[in-house]
């Protein structure tokens, strides 16, 4: 093999490369060497979110022999994603993922041409991915519990409530007075006890609030009625 090098001139762009000629079939023409496919450019999308999201990125490439490219995402966990379909030089190629760890992840693009050859891979892009997007709690509800009672009856109420992330929760119940319950933190869906005994006559309305561990809190349910008489009616 030899190699012969041309200068191809073109108004006033002028272009050198290398042609690769046999010297054992000397009648079949020089082909040009194939240069390395070009360059792919940072993947583009979502800089921050959360785990278990799937995330779209996007991304485009050039090649310097104009061959169509396909490319590749280095998704920095360990995962790689496929080669994607070939496009036209300078086309947009996109991806997804999940990722399933906290932390923050560096994600660059490789190109390759028709003939396999591929280009360095490019700059990267950051992505924060944060632990699971938290959820409020549903606003718990008063399932048991008197409608009247007199004054210094020891009354008992069943609360429950749940979280969409599963977390363990907090009740609280608005007694209509000064006065307020705080449960002990317990699993989602679980059911607790509140007791309380009014000081005073009247009619209340008791309500209830969920907070959950991570400190989000529900809203709170319409008020239950309640009627504390001197003697029961």
């Amino acid at each position: 093999m030899r190699l012969v090098r041309r200068k191809d001139h073109r108004e006033t762009d002028h272009k050198t490369d290398w042609l690769v000629c046999s010297t054992d079939a000397p009648a079949f023409p020089c082909l040009s060497e194939e240069r390395p496919a070009g360059e792919a450019g940072t993947a583009d999308g979502i800089a921050s979110s959360f785990i278990g999201t799937e995330l779209v990125y996007t991304a485009s490439a050039t090649d310097p022999d104009q061959f169509k490219v396909s490319m590749r995402f280095d998704w920095n966990d360990g995962d790689t994603s496929d080669w994607s379909r070939e496009v036209n030089n300078t086309d947009t190629v996109q991806a997804a993922h999940v990722w399933h760890v906290p932390n923050t992840y560096y994600v660059s693009v490789q190109a390759k041409d028709p003939k396999g050859s591929t280009s360095l891979w490019s700059n990267w892009l950051a992505v924060v991915i944060k632990d699971t997007v938290n959820i409020p709690p549903g606003i718990p509800a008063i399932t048991e519990g008197p409608d009247s009672a007199v004054v210094g009856q020891l009354c008992q109420f069943k609360v429950v409530g749940t979280d969409g992330n599963e977390d363990r929760l907090y009740y609280y119940v608005d007694w209509g007075t000064v006065d307020t319950f705080v449960s002990a933190q317990v699993p989602s869906g679980t059911e607790v006890v509140a007791e309380y005994a009014w000081p005073d006559t009247g009619t209340f309305f008791i309500r209830t609030q969920a907070q959950d561990e991570k400190g989000a809190f529900s809203g709170w349910s319409v008020g239950r009625e309640i009627v504390i008489s001197d003697t029961l009616r």
